[in-house]
This record gives structure tokens, sequence and C-alpha cells, in this order.
């Protein structure tokens, strides 16, 4: 009996450490690449206000919300689970990042957030843009337009005139910026 509680309290420790996701907030770039974050534990949810998205934690009966329009970005920890979230400072909203080489690409931070949080392989998209791309990690944003006619096309234009290197890339998803077909190009174009 004493062995049976012995286990179970470990069971219960193991279950509660892994229950938590840690989150690690970064003010600025630098802060990311040296590694000075501050850890967050007891990850709850997000929501998003006035061209805001904030973090909700909840740690030994203690709520603390984080403000994104105040950070450069995050990464998220939980169990066996892993992402890098950089904010767009355009909507203050976190984009995760998932590709870092010739080019950065990104989805949708929110829809992420939510499929991490719940172990899921899809989530809706209520704020935001499908997808973006940035030529590194300090770089401005560029989404990838949702509609025919918007300032992300506009965006978009102008960042593919400034950057004839990632013709080959733009070539291949043509006019087509759904993020699945995006994430196939960015593959294909890493290669």
């Amino acid at each position: 009996m004493k062995k049976l509680k012995h286990t179970l309290f470990i069971l219960l420790i193991f279950f509660t450490l892994i229950a938590n996701a840690q989150i690690t907030v970064y003010n600025s770039y630098d802060d990311y690449k040296n590694k000075k974050g501050e850890s967050f534990e007891g990850y709850q949810d997000f929501y998003a206000t006035n061209n805001n998205f904030k973090l909700i934690f909840k740690s030994n009966g203690t709520k603390t919300v984080i403000s994104c329009k105040d950070i450069w970005g995050f990464t998220y920890k939980k169990e066996y689970q892993e992402g890098l979230f950089r904010v767009d400072r355009q909507d203050n909203q976190p984009c995760r990042v998932l590709n870092l080489g010739k080019i950065v690409y990104y989805e949708n931070g929110g829809a992420h957030m939510s499929m991490l949080k719940n172990y899921s392989s899809e989530a809706t998209i209520a704020f935001g843009h499908f997808c973006y791309l940035s030529k590194n990690l300090e770089s401005d944003f560029v989404p990838m337009p949702a509609f025919i006619v918007s300032k992300s096309k506009q965006k978009l234009n102008a960042f593919k005139d400034e950057n004839p290197q990632y013709k080959a890339l733009f070539d291949c998803i043509e006019k087509d910026y759904d993020y699945k077909k995006v994430r196939i190009c960015v593959e294909a174009f890493e290669k």
C-alpha cells in the first residue's frame, strides 16, 4: 500500500509538471537571441481587443496578463510541443515561426496557440492573416493577402519588387495565398 501511494504521488507530480505550458517572453530580438526572457507557467488562454493580443496565465492562484504589443515574441513549451512566436506590429498578433531559413515563414499565431493547447491539428482563425513572410526574425512582416484587393497585397507586391531573390518562391505561389499552398512553396524554395 505504501508503494502504491508513493507511485501515485510521483505520477501526480509528473502530470502536474507536464500539464502546465511554459511560455518564455522576450521583449526584443536581442533578448531572444541571448536567451534573456521571462518565463511564465500556467498558460490559460488568449484574447484580442482593440488591435492587441493578450496572453493569460494563472499560477498559484495569481492571474497574469501579458500584452503582445509590449513584447517581441515568445516560445511555447508543453510536454513534447514547442514553438517560437513573433509579434506582428501591425496587429500586435503573435505569428508562429514554421520556417527559419532563406526566408522566414509564419502562420496565424492564435490558431497555432489553440492547436498546441488542445493537442489538435486544426483551429479556427478568428483574426489576423493565415500566413506571413519576412526576410529574417528582425525584418518587417509581409502578410499573405486574404483578398485580391487589400493593403497586404500592396505590401506583398512592394516586397516582391524589393527582393528579387525570392522570385522562385513567388513563381511557385503564383496568386494562391492559401497557407497550405504557401507552406508547400516555402518548403520547395528551401531545398
